[in-house]
């Protein structure tokens, strides 16, 4: 004993089962866990990945409804070719049928004998489309 304090015995058993120690009369208890900063740094890394998953999932999103406004502006030219091979010219009103989605609207600008479908996303009205009957081919710009 050295000025009334006592050495603290360890042992390779001691260290394996017992996590506690009495130092200076104060029991001072080891516990295993995590660190605040590793809990921080979880969280950030679960953070960033979830932005990462969200923002693939909008860009897919977007990209599905394109193709959805670009198939039922396809589909609809298709009917009103048909109604002009019976009819001998183009509808002046958009007969609703054939539709895959019922949050995109489709109009028809002309009439006659040629016409100009205009399809837009109602949720999402930045993706539009426009298809001429003479052109046969979807654009992203106005007739």
């Amino acid at each position: 004993m050295w000025l009334g304090l006592k050495k603290l015995r360890i042992s390779k058993t001691s260290l394996k089962t017992d996590t506690s120690h009495k130092a200076y009369g104060i029991i001072v208890s080891m516990k295993r866990g995590f660190t605040i900063i590793e809990l921080i740094v979880v969280i950030i890394v679960i953070i960033i990945l979830t932005g990462v998953v969200m923002m693939g999932y909008m860009g897919w999103r977007e990209d599905s409804i394109k193709t959805v406004v670009q198939a039922d502006l396809k589909t609809a030219a298709s009917t009103l070719e048909q109604h002009r091979n019976f009819n001998d010219s183009y509808p002046t009103t958009l007969p609703i049928t054939n539709r895959t989605e019922t949050n995109i609207t489709l109009t028809i600008i002309d009439g006659g004998d040629n016409f100009c479908l205009y399809g837009e996303s109602k949720d999402y009205p930045s993706i539009h489309f426009w298809l001429r009957s003479d052109e046969g081919f979807i654009r992203n710009t106005a007739c």
